[in-house]
């Protein structure tokens, strides 16, 4: 488990991956490192890397229903790694976490940026309006939010979002770009 947090620490999420993955396998029902391995999956961006560990933390997600924290950290990987065949069990997983904790912020987000993939405009706003409304500091939202208001049409209310999301984000998108231009 050392070793996994030390890759982990060290920003190697393939090989922390593959670490904790072999660890919750051998103890399939260890809350605490389904957790590892979550955090770790959900650094990973390829598909094929997380095929490889990731996997075992769906299996966990899915027997164990009650653990919001897996069913999100397992639909978010999937949406992250853009698994589009596996959309359906990660949007099955997240609501289940919704229903068992409407507060949660990462729940919602991560329903919004589902639907925000599915180009479920309205959808992505209700979710990702939700998740700013219970976690308002949060820029990844208001940035969310905004793009799903400017994929609507609805320019003015991605302009009342955009300024909620911090300068010190990356670059923008062409949508956020379009709207800085007015456009």
């Amino acid at each position: 488990m050392k070793l996994g947090i030390a890759k982990y620490g060290n920003y190697e999420p393939k090989d922390s991956t593959r670490i904790f993955s072999r660890l919750l396998a051998a103890h399939p029902d260890e809350a605490s490192y389904a957790v590892l391995l979550g955090d770790s999956c959900n650094d990973i961006t390829d598909e094929s890397d997380a095929d490889e560990g990731c996997g075992v933390l769906l299996d966990y997600a899915q027997r164990h229903p009650r653990d919001t924290a897996a069913a999100i950290a397992a639909a978010s990987t999937i949406i992250r790694t853009r698994q589009v065949a596996k959309f359906d069990m990660a949007r099955q997983m997240l609501s289940g976490a919704i229903a068992a904790d409407p507060k949660n912020p990462s729940a919602w987000f991560e329903m919004g940026v589902l639907d925000l993939q599915q180009n479920n405009w309205g959808e992505s706003v209700a979710s990702m309006r939700r998740a700013a409304e219970i976690q308002p500091a949060s820029s990844k939202a208001h940035w969310r939010l905004a793009q799903a208001y400017f994929h609507l049409g609805d320019k003015e209310q991605a302009h009342q979002e955009a300024p909620a999301v911090p300068f010190s984000l990356p670059p923008s998108p062409s949508a956020v770009l379009a709207l800085q231009r007015g456009g």
